[in-house]
């Protein structure tokens, strides 16, 4: 039943148009007149917000198929190295990880393109409006200008969206549903 209802949420997911077709995200600096400008190329939000909404029990933790769990169950059900350094890569790029492989983006000694950071901004903002984590996220982000979070939060997600899609085959794969399996793994740029 934790996978059948897992694989549900990915299938969920993927009937998304803003994942069968995902946008085109950029980021750019450039210095005008002696300071420093930003700007990002986000999606709308309003196409952002499903997303949103079918990722939920995919990535709190608390519910009862989340991404997090199904990796656990996987971890102990097979007990191939391959698959679990498989399994333990997409965990990087579920948790952000990879992305800080090539940028990390940090304030007061707080990674601000972390787990941690998304899901308190997603707590605060989009799941639960806890006014608390509100207060925090504001304190940590408020300086900088409302793009740029969003656009390494966007980001992540759209990581977590490749990471389940990963998990749901590898889950096909460990259920006998299928025989094979090919991941497309982002690589990191090489270390200059």
């Amino acid at each position: 039943a934790l996978f059948t209802a897992f694989l549900s949420y990915v299938t969920d997911l993927e009937a998304l148009s803003i994942v069968q077709s995902p946008p085109s995200l950029s980021l750019n600096f450039r210095v005008e007149s002696g300071a420093s400008v930003f700007s990002a190329s986000l999606p709308p939000w309003e196409t952002v917000m499903p997303l949103l909404h079918r990722l939920r029990p995919i990535i709190l933790e608390n519910e009862h198929a989340s991404y997090a769990t199904v990796a656990a169950r996987l971890g102990q059900r097979v007990p191939s190295p391959a698959f679990r350094a498989l399994l333990r890569f997409s965990r990087q790029i579920y948790d952000g990880r990879h992305q800080q492989e090539m940028i990390r983006v940090s304030a007061n000694e707080t990674v601000l393109n972390s787990e941690r950071v998304l899901m308190n901004w997603l707590n605060a903002y989009e799941y639960h409006r806890d006014q608390s984590l509100k207060a925090q996220i504001d304190r940590l982000l408020g300086w900088l200008p409302e793009d740029l979070p969003r656009f390494f939060f966007v980001q992540m997600l759209f990581d977590k969206v490749r990471a389940a899609q990963a998990l749901a085959g590898m889950a096909e794969l460990a259920l006998g549903r299928r025989t094979t399996f090919t991941a497309r793994i982002p690589l990191a740029p090489p270390a200059v």
